[in-house]
């Protein structure tokens, strides 16, 4: 989970939610719990709102339940 403040820009929320979700499809990925972690459940049951930006990302993946 990353955690940023509400207004923080859509356009930046985007892309740090889209470069999360590629480094977790990489080979780059160095933390044991994050191999395990498949990136397209990284939006399916959430207890925290999603900021407007990251909701985008995952929408346009198709991830957002």
């Amino acid at each position: 989970m990353l955690i940023v403040p509400s207004d923080l820009k859509d356009e930046l929320v985007y892309d740090l939610a889209k470069h999360y979700y590629e480094y977790l499809g990489s080979e780059g990925v160095s933390v044991g719990a994050l191999k395990q972690l498949d990136r397209n459940d990284i939006a399916k049951g959430l207890i925290a709102p999603l900021h407007p930006g990251a909701e985008m990302f995952y929408k346009e993946q198709g991830i957002l339940e």
